[in-house]
């Protein structure tokens, strides 16, 4: 499914470039911490795809200090059975 023009940030590639230095951050450290693959960002970084409004927001909420995000992501990797019994006896 193809997505709309409005479900892509407008960012040219010089201002994604800008966010991840601001952040300091290496490509691979930052499309980690986003859970994007490393070729995924590349793409952003380099024009050849556009990114979705919403990696756009992550950026400006990891560029407004939420480094609270990590933990989040960091509880839900340690989580062994996202199902409850109940979501496991629906399928």
């Amino acid at each position: 499914m193809k997505r709309t023009d409005y479900g892509y940030a407008e960012l040219t590639k010089e201002e994604i470039y800008n966010f991840r230095k601001a952040l300091n951050l290496s490509q691979a450290k930052l499309s980690k911490k986003l859970g994007l693959s490393l070729r995924t960002w590349c793409h952003y970084e380099y024009g050849t795809q556009r990114m979705p409004v919403s990696v756009h927001m992550a950026l400006q909420f990891l560029q407004n200090g939420g480094e609270e995000a990590e933990r989040v992501y960091e509880n839900v990797k340690e989580h062994k059975n996202p199902l409850t019994k109940y979501d496991i006896d629906r399928r």
